[in-house]
């Protein structure tokens, strides 16, 4: 990407040349020791913890909801009322704001295309208890300020931060907002859920993409896949 940014530079005249060109991007090893590079998580009675923990929180029902679906900070505040649909349990992903000049505008999700999800009953709940007030921009947005203002995706995370101090001695690890996807993912495929409907439900573009961020994840899955077989014909 930065390659290709500095040589539309050049092309424009704007600097003389591409020093992107000079860098050598290291080859993928597939052999290598992922150990470090594996995203932090929760597992389920931490997770269940930091919720009990947090439910006096103002931002609660919003954290409730980053962990249901498993969506991005842009997708959870681009969630709008014509995306939810509670009879059926279901929310469709199909906006992602932006902020540009103080403007915010509704843009598509990160990859680039709409995908619907099933809710459980807790999710539905926290979307529910939503009021139905239209937002300062008149896009239909479920989790809005107290003024009817969007929520900022910087403050939003500030707010995320700003409760550690108080969890500090909760025996819940600190994590990234954006990491309650990791937790999502996590958990559903400790439940035997196939990787085919996590990477889904997580809008990957790929199930290598899932594969490649959840490989410590599968030996455990492999390991009861080696039970349930042995179940199966015993």
């Amino acid at each position: 990407m930065l390659r290709t940014a500095l040589a539309d530079a050049v092309d424009r005249q704007l600097i003389p040349q591409n020093v992107a060109r000079r860098a050598h991007v290291p080859k993928y090893d597939p052999e290598a020791d992922l150990g470090l590079t594996r995203p932090p998580t929760w597992d389920a009675d931490q997770t269940r913890r930091f919720l009990a923990l947090s439910a006096t929180h103002q931002l609660h029902d919003l954290w409730r909801v980053a962990l249901g679906p498993g969506l991005r900070r842009p997708e959870l505040l681009g969630l709008r009322w014509s995306d939810i649909d509670l009879p059926t349990g279901q929310l469709r992903v199909s906006a992602a704001p932006t902020e540009v000049g103080g403007v915010l505008r509704l843009g598509q999700p990160k990859s680039g295309r709409s995908r619907t999800l099933f809710l459980d009953d807790a999710t539905l709940a926290a979307i529910d208890r939503q009021p139905r007030t239209i937002d300062t921009h008149g896009h239909g947005l479920v989790f809005t300020r107290p003024d009817h203002s969007p929520w900022p995706p910087t403050i939003v995370t500030d707010r995320w931060r700003g409760q550690w101090p108080r969890l500090a001695c909760s025996g819940v690890p600190r994590i990234r907002l954006h990491a309650t996807r990791h937790v999502h993912a996590t958990l559903l495929l400790a439940e035997g859920v196939p990787i085919e409907v996590v990477s889904e439900r997580l809008g990957h573009s790929t199930i290598a993409m899932t594969m490649d961020i959840y490989a410590h994840v599968l030996p455990a899955m492999d390991g009861d896949a080696a039970e349930a077989i042995g179940h199966a014909l015993t």
